[in-house]
């Protein structure tokens, strides 16, 4: 038997629960693969260091003495008793042994699908009886062992034809599962922030469930519920720790009073996040075979849901789906617009508005949307530019005030357009790394709105006439996204598409890239949003574009008390050593950027970290790198600005 192999699942297993970094764990794995072989029980992983010692210190001692196969299947029972997704599989020693041999087999031969018989001599202990077989192979995919990825339409427990005549693939989870993915964990880890806050705990709870979808390849793309497979070991157990993560959250009191009103237990509250997973994430309905076959153990308990969600179906009687009084199982199922109000607060309508927005900029050639989470604390820069960043955050905050307006600003729309002065265009020019796109983050998320980046690239057509056209395109889609989002966009080195106007209009390239700056001129005279553009090289600019920028900004590189900031910011108490490091000779003996710290301090942490276990960031770390920076740095002269404050 492979005990070698079984060997190598055994060593991964010990470590999905260990505090080591799990890159380090999935690179141990691929390597344990790679040197056993079948049958091979005496070979010793090499160069073992520090945790991997003391996590097989047992198992090494019974290898040592002769470690019995029935040894191994013992302490690979006790390793899966560990992981709660594991354990649900119930897996016995024969099974066991079919996930080895199928891994080997993968491993090897780049092998997915195997048909029934394949399965049955990779199965210890079965023999030739047809019935025996197919109940065998029936019960391994009703526990979601293996799945039926290519039988649509065909329920496996009623058509033996049809089986015998597919292929079958270890579950995609339980691969996951065995690389050491659990999307418990992944869920709970990234979006536990959010479930801190009431008009966003539900949207993470989504998120939630997409990512247990994505680690479940066989519940995304063509999703059936046609051939009667069931899900719910697996999913139930996510589900309910996702539930258990929301309701002792602070965010959980809008969700926790919709349960109470309309008396929601477990089954119905997985039923309607499901419902409007399936509605908001997917775009789509879900039908009450498809939810029964999600959240079903068995075949039997798959029927009882089926019949429960077509004929006494609560989340109709309380109007929280429609159809409100369904007549028969074949339907599909999509919240109402009081579900949606009780769990987002929002109405039908704005959700479909919010969609379609979404939707309008994922099909945008020229526009991508960024959610920033820069803050206005996290800024460190020179008193005075400092000042005027927030002194524009704070006019952008309501740029309609009533007693403004008075004022009676001569506006310079030759139509009399008074949204033309909410607009405000802006430069910020400076040496690469000084905060410049940062500064941008910070804008956004100050005014809670969404940053938009302009993808300059595709503005430039291949054809004459084409650049005209695309740049009128783009202008066109920043002025219909300003009246649905109201967003901030970015253009990051500007200079690429407003420098100045080339001097041969006789040649093609020249005159698109004439008709660019002439469009951006042209439209900036009137444009009624709010656009940061950034560059380093501020000379390159049109000077005509001057009169449309209402701020520019030099951002400057920092000085010496800034310098001791930006290196406190970026060696958090979460790097082993930097506690101990002082930065105030880093900050003195080089006069670098922002950027150029991060990258400093990233590279030192790659090396003390490769250095193994307790390994520590030094100071001797951060001075070889920032000497390396130093000799590398493409500034090599300071450039003249040619606008100023």
């Amino acid at each position: 038997m492979e005990v070698g192999v079984m060997k190598s699942i055994l060593r991964y297993l010990e470590q999905l629960h260990s505090e080591v970094d799990q890159s380090e764990v999935v690179s141990y794995i691929h390597e344990l693969l790679d040197e056993d072989e079948p049958g091979d029980d005496t070979s010793e992983p090499k160069n073992e260091c520090g945790w991997q010692n003391i996590r097989h210190k047992e198992l090494k001692v019974n290898q040592n003495n002769g470690a019995s196969n029935e040894a191994v299947m013992n302490s690979l029972q006790c390793s899966i008793s560990k992981s709660p997704l594991l354990a649900a599989y119930q897996l016995q020693p024969n099974e066991l042994m079919l996930i080895a041999r199928i891994c080997q087999k993968t491993k090897a031969n780049c092998e997915q699908d195997y048909s029934v018989p394949e399965i049955c001599e990779l199965l210890p202990g079965m023999d030739d009886n047809l019935d025996r077989q197919y109940s065998a192979v029936v019960d391994l995919i009703d526990r979601e062992i293996l799945s039926t990825p290519h039988l649509m339409g065909v329920d496996y427990h009623y058509d033996l034809r049809a089986l015998y005549g597919t292929g079958l693939r270890l579950n995609g989870l339980l691969w996951n599962l065995i690389l050491g993915k659990d999307p418990i964990k992944f869920g709970l880890k990234a979006f536990a922030k959010g479930l801190g806050k009431p008009d966003s705990a539900i949207d993470s709870i989504l998120k939630m469930i997409g990512g247990l979808f994505m680690h479940y390849p066989e519940l995304t793309d063509n999703f059936t519920s046609n051939n009667g497979a069931c899900f719910g070991r697996n999913i139930n157990l996510a589900l309910d720790a996702f539930l258990d993560a929301l309701i002792t959250a602070k965010g959980a009191s809008r969700w926790i009073e919709l349960c109470k009103k309309h008396k929601l237990n477990a089954f119905w509250q997985k039923c309607l996040l499901l419902i409007d997973y399936f509605n908001r994430e997917l775009s789509t309905q879900v039908s009450p075979a498809t939810m029964a076959s999600l959240l079903a153990r068995n075949p039997k308990e798959r029927k009882n849901y089926v019949d429960l969600l077509a004929k006494d179906n609560l989340l109709s009687c309380k109007c929280l789906i429609e159809p409100h009084h369904p007549m028969f199982a074949v339907y599909l199922m999509e919240l109402t617009p009081i579900a949606l109000k009780a769990l987002h607060g929002k109405t039908e309508a704005s959700m479909k508005e919010s969609s379609k927005e979404d939707r309008a900029l994922s099909n945008s050639v020229y526009l991508t949307r960024i959610d920033p989470t820069q803050k206005l604390d996290q800024l460190i820069l020179d008193q005075g530019t400092r000042e005027l960043i927030v002194t524009i955050v704070r006019r952008l905050h309501n740029p309609q005030r009533d007693g403004f307006a008075e004022w009676g600003l001569v506006g310079a729309s030759l139509t009399g357009d008074k949204s033309v002065q909410q607009g405000c265009n802006i430069l910020l020019h400076g040496v690469s790394g000084t905060g410049k796109t940062f500064i941008a983050g910070v804008v956004a998320n100050e005014l809670k709105r969404p940053l938009i980046q302009i993808n300059a690239n595709a503005i430039r057509g291949s054809f004459y006439g084409e650049s005209e056209k695309q740049a009128r395109e783009l202008f066109g889609e920043m002025r219909a996204a300003v009246k649905r989002l109201s967003p901030v966009f970015l253009l990051n080195e500007g200079d690429q598409l407003i420098h100045q106007r080339m001097s041969s209009p006789d040649r093609s390239a020249d005159h698109a890239e004439n008709t660019i700056q002439s469009v951006f001129l042209e439209e900036l005279e009137s444009f009624a949003g709010i656009l940061i553009i950034t560059t380093n090289l501020a000379d390159n600019l049109d000077l005509a574009m001057s009169r449309r920028l209402h701020y520019k900004l030099e951002i400057k590189p920092p000085d010496y008390q800034a310098r001791k900031a930006l290196w406190r910011m970026h060696l958090p108490e979460s790097i082993p050593g930097a506690a101990d490091i002082a930065v105030e000779s880093l900050a003195n003996d080089f006069n670098f950027t922002g950027g150029q710290i991060r990258l400093v301090v990233q590279n030192a942490c790659h090396e003390a970290y490769l250095r193994g276990k307790d390994s520590k960031l030094t100071l001797a770390d951060l001075r070889r790198y920032a000497i390396l920076e130093s000799g590398t740095n493409f500034e090599t002269a300071k450039r003249g600005i040619g606008f100023t404050l």
